[in-house]
């Protein structure tokens, strides 16, 4: 079984639909993504063998899938490397901050994880 509810892992949800219309759920920050439990009690942990974030595209542009995409895809990622590590969310942010600087290096459009003073300040932010 692969994992991927919509109402945790689908990125293009909150922000509108195709014909301007609110949208059906609301819009999941790096938080909610990096919070969401891939282990639901009702399914064994050893049938699912992965998990998947989804981006649909008729929403979407060249111009607006990297900023839906990261930095939120990222947060994902560090839960599933460490399911079963709860870490301080200053720890998981700095770790974040250091991806999307590697990224824009490269030249993606990365959408920011916090302000720039919080990623400067985590202890009086976080």
């Amino acid at each position: 079984m692969i994992l991927s509810p919509f109402n945790k892992l689908y990125l293009d949800v909150g922000v509108g639909n195709s014909f301007g219309n609110r949208s059906w759920s609301h819009y999941n920050t790096w938080k909610d993504i990096y919070n969401f439990n891939p282990y639901p009690p009702e399914i064994k942990e050893e049938r699912i063998i992965g998990c998947e974030v989804c981006l649909w595209s008729e929403a979407n542009s060249d111009q607006t899938t990297e900023n839906k995409l990261w930095a939120r895809s990222c947060a994902f990622a560090e839960r599933m490397w460490n399911v079963r590590i709860n870490e301080q969310e200053k720890d998981i942010l700095k770790r974040l901050h250091e991806q999307e600087k590697r990224m824009i290096k490269n030249g993606f459009m990365v959408s920011p994880s916090s302000s720039e003073f919080c990623t400067r300040n985590l202890d009086v932010c976080f």
